[in-house]
C-alpha cells in the first residue's frame, strides 16, 4: 500500500474512532474502569429529553421586511450553520427589532442546537452548543438543560453518540426532505449518569478527540 493511500485511509479512521468513543461515552463504556477506582455505584437514570431540558423551536423574520436583516447583529442559525460543535456565529445576522416583532426566543450561552429538517438528515445529524446567545430558525430545535441533572457539553455527546439510533427510530419517512420527527425523539429514553460521572466522560472524551 502506498503512503497517499494510506493517507487517504485517515480521515474514515478518525471518524470511525470518534464514533467508537462517543458510543463508549453514552454507554457506560468509557467510565466503566472509572467508577470502580472513584467507588461510584450510582446507577445510570433513564430519562427522556422533555425530563432533561426545555425544548423550542424557531422561525425566520419576514425576508420582504429589510429591517428585519439589513445591520443585523443577533446570530440566526440555520442547517448551514451546523457545521461545527461550538456555534459563536452565524451566515445570517437579524435585527433586535426582528427578535422583537417576529417573536423570536434568544436562546442562551451553552444551548444545545439539532437539526430536524434538512437533506443532511438522511445520514447525519448535525447538532452544536452555542457559546453566545442564539435565535433559529424552523429547521432545528434548541434544548435548554437543566443543569442540576444534565450539563450541556454532556447533552451533545448524548445526542451525538446517539446519531444512528435517532436517525433509524425518528426519521419521518415519505418526505422530500429528511426530517426527525419531534414527537418520537421526545419519547426517546436516554441513559444519565451522575453530574460527577458527566464531568469525566466529557473530559476523557475531549482528550480523545484531542488525541485524533
Amino acid at each position: 500500500q502506498t503512503l497517499s493511500d494510506q493517507l487517504a485511509a485517515v480521515p474514515a479512521l478518525l471518524k470511525q474512532f470518534r464514533q467508537s468513543v462517543l458510543a463508549d461515552a453514552v454507554s457506560g463504556k468509557l467510565t466503566a474502569e472509572w467508577r470502580k477506582l472513584a467507588g461510584c455505584e450510582q446507577p445510570w437514570l433513564e430519562k427522556t429529553l422533555p425530563q432533561m431540558t426545555a425544548v423550542k423551536g424557531g422561525k425566520t423574520p419576514s425576508k420582504a421586511n429589510l429591517k428585519y436583516w439589513e445591520n443585523g447583529s443577533v446570530v440566526w442559525i440555520s442547517a448551514k450553520d451546523m457545521k461545527f460543535k461550538k456555534i459563536e456565529s452565524s451566515v445570517d445576522l437579524i435585527t433586535e427589532q426582528a427578535v422583537i416583532e417576529s417573536g423570536m426566543t434568544k436562546f442562551p450561552e451553552n444551548t444545545v442546537l439539532l437539526v430536524t429538517r434538512s437533506g443532511i438528515l438522511s445520514h447525519t445529524l448535525p447538532v452544536a452548543l452555542t457559546k453566545v446567545p442564539v435565535t433559529i430558525n424552523q429547521d432545528l430545535k434548541a434544548f435548554t438543560p437543566d443543569t442540576s441533572q444534565l450539563l450541556p457539553d454532556f447533552l451533545y455527546l448524548l445526542l451525538k453518540g446517539s446519531e444512528y439510533r435517532i436517525l433509524r427510530t425518528c426519521s419521518k419517512a415519505g418526505t422530500t426532505v429528511a426530517s426527525v420527527e419531534m414527537n418520537q425523539l421526545e419519547k426517546l429514553p436516554f441513559l444519565l449518569p451522575s453530574i460527577a460521572e458527566q464531568t469525566e466522560i466529557v473530559r476523557r472524551v475531549e482528550t480523545l478527540f484531542a488525541l485524533a
